[in-house]
């Protein structure tokens, strides 16, 4: 976890009484501790990411997007951001954001076969089944054969 400045050992307590609140589950205590983190170092990715991660177990995925947002703003290389976001966009049925932090995280690390699988389910619910297919194929090459086995079952593969 990178800080930026600012009282560095009272956002580290404070951080840390928020992880700790988040590892047993209490959201709302997580939320209040990492706003209070937030307060002392605005520019600490990870206060944002775990905030955002309490809001989306919460199901409040509006506030959770605004946080991993602004945790990508400030890393903009840390695809755990990206991956939440992408879920949270999945719980609101937005499949275009969705699949745009798919394709980030795949810049970043394209050799993850369960962002390539996501992305694949992403495209189908669009109607896409053509990039559907090749996403499903490219999780498949790198060891995630699920989808795309249930998508030739089906008879979904599109070429």
């Amino acid at each position: 976890m990178k800080t930026t400045g600012g009282n560095n050992a009272a956002f580290e307590a404070t951080y840390k009484r928020g992880k700790d609140a988040f590892d047993q589950g209490n959201y709302e205590e997580a939320i209040a501790l990492f706003t209070q983190a937030i307060e002392i170092d605005p520019n600490n990715a990870d206060a944002y990411l775990f905030r955002g991660i309490s809001y989306g177990a919460l199901g409040d995925h509006p506030k959770a997007i605004a946080d991993y947002t602004r945790a990508i703003e400030i890393d903009p290389s840390d695809v755990r951001a990206y991956n939440k976001r992408g879920e949270s966009y999945s719980e609101l049925d937005d499949y275009v954001k969705e699949i745009a932090d798919w394709t980030r995280v795949i810049a970043i690390d394209p050799g993850d076969a369960k962002v390539y699988r996501k992305r694949a389910v992403s495209y189908a619910l669009l109607g896409d089944l053509k990039n559907a297919t090749k996403d499903a194929r490219k999780a498949c090459e790198l060891g995630d054969c699920a989808l795309f086995k249930l998508m030739e079952e089906n008879g979904h593969i599109c070429d």
